[in-house]
């Protein structure tokens, strides 16, 4: 099965003007705009390599921790399958990305509403797009979104009253 058809995936160049206008399902990853639920393929086709010794497949109800690398930058994932079969681990969906200031200053990473990291908490909440809530427990925003095959949760975390994280989980 065709990875797009599996994950309702899509990709394009969108500019920095643009990001303002970016859904909360969307992330702009080095230029490269993704929406979620996205396959790993996603992120082969623009140019990251997915780190070697995966000889088996993505499995339903499974995450595999699966590392990507473009040049000096890296990313780390889970991917799954959303099929409800076994595909292989290219064709599998991301169902967990995670970004830290304190692990990820150097990926060119612009969120939803041009949210970057050091933004203040008051800065983000004028940009952040419709659908977020606060959860004053966990000090984060969190959106969460009922797809075809799963669930959608997106937290963006604040520490000292500044964003420090972003996180994308697809449960199906």
């Amino acid at each position: 099965m065709d990875a797009s058809a599996s994950s309702n995936v899509s990709s394009s160049n969108v500019s920095s003007s643009e990001t303002s206008e970016m859904s909360a399902d969307m992330i702009q990853i080095d230029g490269i705009t993704y929406c979620f639920p996205m396959a790993a393929q996603e992120l082969v086709n623009n140019g990251w390599v997915m780190e070697d010794g995966f000889p088996f497949p993505a499995r339903p109800g499974s995450n595999a921790l699966v590392g990507f690398t473009k040049g000096y930058l890296e990313l780390e994932t889970n991917v799954t399958s959303v099929t409800g079969t076994e595909v292989p681990m290219e064709e599998g969906s991301i169902s967990y990305l995670i970004f830290s200031s304190e692990y990820n200053k150097d990926i060119p990473v612009v969120f939803p509403g041009n949210i970057t990291f050091g933004m203040s908490k008051e800065e983000a909440e004028k940009v952040l797009p419709n659908g977020f809530t606060y959860d004053a427990d966990k000090d984060s925003h969190v959106y969460e979104k009922q797809e075809e095959n799963g669930e959608l949760i997106i937290q963006i975390k604040y520490s000292a009253n500044e964003v420090i994280g972003i996180s994308y989980s697809f449960w199906s």
